[in-house]
């Protein structure tokens, strides 16, 4: 079926090589060898995340049975989630996604709710809220927009509220271990008591210019306070050391009562770096394959979550059951089948950190501190999901990235892309294909023949040998490359070109015959296989109107009264069109018919030409116009021929409401935004336009997209001039040039059309 692929380890190993692909033999077993195109992966973001998934490759059994266990940062929930967090949950999405559906291996994954902080308190008193309800409220609309980004729920959902008593006993420990030490203002944890046992602090390398979430500043600047998670905290100067941070803090006068708690160092609430650790403690015990956030919580954040754990850890073996009295820490309530595997002295905590980069905008951090974010849900009023899950698929998970409404339309014409080859694809194997009234019956028999050969040819052989590199790469981008994403998009857009070549070559041939049924099934499916594997839900919507036997589902055939409708009245509006042309025809020219050479009759040469021209144009703008806004997709293949597919209907445009108030306007975008509306109402169709020549009704935007343009471009820019060839190799400066010019002439046309449709009076267009 249709995407139905899976790669088990041993067959995965097959196609990557020698045990993955990635590992050398030698006299001591196994060496495994952290490199990648000449240069040493430990330098890359990824490099904890490939070690991890080299060890486990380079296993006999590769944890069988055994999950790994991820635990990442979520939200504070006092406001609504930006585009810089949704990218972070995207990409850990799919990292999840890939672990577990490519790779077979299982992931119990928790997501800390930070549901009390000096923020929350802030902004409930700002609105007059009930700080629990705020907290309940964004936390909520925080799922809604992971839903609507198509993010898988966590395994586990761990709030700070509820693991108060695990906190309290957590710090109690580190404490009796002598790396806390109790100030007016409540614990702090004791950074120089930690580094003279013999630990080492700021473990997790700092990245030169990024501002750490909750990370200190100046008296000077902060009013004496300090920014993030650590809030103004009464007595701060009674802090022993700068690098020391809270454990607890007391509550201050005036404060809400309701969000704080009773433990022994008086009534408070838990400082911000002890929750994750307390938290993951308690649910996932002492070690985790994969702890996860963004760029900024590195430092303070994960850096002081190591030392807590650490120092809580501290001659543990001789200090069991001091604190755990209570049974408030307990032995943890990890399932059993997510056990951790048996761990050796000195293993580090987590054995692989993913970090996130920021998400810029008109050259800033996407933040809220300086106002110039975008939400999930402003976004996605004006993007399809999957335009957002492209954009982060095409940049590697730890770069910082430029967010824009061009890299957006950029994803978007991926997306098509790889949907449009899918429909075609499906559609020319079950032979959905409109032949011409004229043909003899004896010849459709013999189409229908060919249509059905198995026989592989040079062709189907290069094709095939293409798919299995690409697969081989594909393995190689995600295990070597610590799941590369922009590779495999890459490598994926070539099988593409790949596959529209062999169809358009099979065309050429005199039929579709000319592509054999397995090879093109093969190719298809390992695209929607990879585009699923990612999260992409638009594949199956490009895939919903076929079937294995059918070129129609029955669930595509189960359209509203309302579509078919539509439908019905435009068939009907049709060819009420074309009867009339053909009639006009008649009564210009007087008589229809005359009498040929062998008696037979044929249309006079005089009328002939000018009612083809005009038929055309008819059938164009009935293809471009209702059909395509009804979610019916003609592609014309010559005369007689057609491929289509009916899939779901274009959104409808965004409304013309200005851009969130918090982001200037975009010179760019607006030119974009007009020359697209000026482009649209140049090219819808309409009754009595006989002057519009056949080209006039090709949108800019599909240009360099159809006809003999068709799969030879895989990326655009903002004019939608193709900058890239379907290998997604950069246009030589003389075709960029050539296709500068095309479009300058196009523009041009359309323009001319424009003014003679106004000077006119423009005619009518139909309801």
């Amino acid at each position: 079926m249709w995407g139905k692929q899976r790669v088990g380890f041993a067959s995965r190993r097959l196609l990557l090589g020698v045990r993955g692909g990635c590992h050398a033999q030698g006299s001591s077993g196994w060496v495994i060898a952290y490199r990648r195109h000449g240069t040493s992966i430990s330098s890359s973001v990824s490099s904890s995340l490939t070690r991890l998934l080299l060890d486990r490759e380079a296993a006999s059994t590769p944890n069988q049975g055994v999950a790994w266990k991820w635990y990442a940062c979520g939200p504070t929930v006092y406001d609504s989630a930006h585009l810089g967090h949704a990218r972070t949950y995207v990409c850990q999405d799919i990292i999840r996604r890939v672990l577990t559906n490519y790779f077979g291996q299982d992931v119990m994954f928790a997501m800390g709710v930070t549901d009390v902080d000096d923020k929350i308190l802030r902004r409930a008193a700002e609105i007059k809220e009930d700080p629990w309800a705020l907290a309940r409220r964004y936390e909520a609309e925080f799922w809604r927009d992971m839903r609507a980004l198509n993010v898988l729920e966590p395994t586990a959902v761990v709030r700070v509220t509820e693991h108060i008593d695990a906190i309290i006993a957590y710090v109690q420990r580190i404490q009796k271990n002598g790396f806390a030490y109790e100030t007016s203002s409540g614990v702090y944890f004791d950074v120089a008591a930690f580094v003279k046992k013999g630990f080492t602090y700021r473990k997790l390398r700092q990245i030169e210019g990024v501002q750490g979430a909750g990370e200190e500043i100046p008296a000077s600047a902060a009013g004496g306070g300090v920014r993030g998670g650590e809030g103004a905290v009464v007595g701060r100067e009674e802090k022993r050391g700068r690098r020391d941070f809270a454990l607890w803090k007391r509550s201050k006068a005036g404060e809400e009562e309701d969000m704080c708690w009773d433990s022994p160092w008086g009534h408070g609430r838990p400082g911000w770096h002890i929750e994750c650790s307390a938290m993951t403690h308690h649910l996932l015990r002492d070690r985790l394959e994969i702890h996860s956030g963004g760029i900024d919580l590195c430092f303070p954040h994960h850096t002081n979550e190591i030392a807590q754990c650490e120092a809580f850890g501290y001659k543990a073996e001789e200090r069991e059951g001091t604190v755990e009295e209570d049974g408030k820490l307990g032995k943890g309530c990890c399932p059993s089948s997510y056990a951790a595997a048996p761990t050796t002295a000195g293993e580090e905590w987590v054995k692989a950190w993913l970090h996130t980069g920021h998400l810029y905008i008109q050259g800033l951090k996407m933040s809220k501190s300086l106002k110039n974010f975008i939400t999930v849900q402003e976004c996605l009023k004006r993007h399809h999901a999957d335009d957002f899950r492209i954009f982060c698929l095409q940049r590697r998970y730890g770069a910082n990235v430029n967010y824009s409404e061009s890299a957006m339309r950029e994803a978007q014409n991926l997306r098509r892309q790889f949907c449009n080859f899918v429909s075609l694809a499906i559609s020319t194997q079950h032979g959905s294909s409109s032949s011409s009234s004229s043909s003899s019956s004896s010849s459709s028999s013999s189409s229908s023949i060919r249509s059905k050969s198995k026989r592989w040819g040079p062709k189907e052989v290069a094709v095939m040998t293409e798919l299995e590199r690409v697969k081989r790469s594909v393995g190689k981008a995600l295990l070597e490359g610590g799941i590369d994403t922009p590779e495999v998009l890459r490598l994926l857009q070539g099988l593409v070109a790949t596959g529209h070549m062999y169809m358009r070559e099979g065309r050429e041939g005199g039929s579709e015959a000319g592509c054999v049924e397995e090879v093109l099934r093969n190719v298809a499916g390992y695209v929607i296989y990879i585009l699923r594997l990612f999260g992409v839900q638009s594949i199956d919507d490009a895939m919903q109107s076929f079937s294995s036997s059918s070129p129609l589902s029955s669930s595509s055939m189960a359209t509203t009264a309302a579509t078919t409708e539509a439908l019905s009245r435009a068939v009907v509006d049709f060819r009420a069109c074309v009867r009339a042309a053909a009639l006009e025809d008649r009564e210009e020219h007087g008589c229809f018919r005359e009498t040929g050479a062998t008696g037979g009759e044929k249309p006079k040469s005089s009328s002939s030409t000018e009612l083809a021209r005009r038929l055309l144009r008819l059938c164009d703008d009935f293809r471009d116009g209702e059909l395509a806004r009804l979610g019916l997709q003609v592609k014309d293949l010559g005369v007689g021929k057609c491929h289509w597919a009916l899939g779901a209907p274009p959104p409808p445009p965004p409304s013309p409401s200005p851009p969130p108030s918090n982001l200037p306007p975009s010179p760019l975008a607006a030119a974009a935004a007009a020359s697209a509306s000026a482009t649209a109402s140049m090219a819808a169709p309409r009754v009595g336009r006989q002057h519009k020549r056949p080209r006039a009704s090709v949108a800019l935007s599909e240009l360099f997209k159809q006809g003999p343009y068709e799969g030879k471009f895989t990326s655009f820019d903002e004019l939608e001039i193709p900058t890239a060839d379907a290998k997604g190799r950069p246009l030589s400066k003389n075709l960029r040039a050539k296709l500068e010019k095309q479009h300058a002439r196009h523009v041009a046309l359309l323009a001319e059309v424009k003014q003679k449709d106004d000077g006119n009076g423009g005619g009518k267009g139909r309801d």
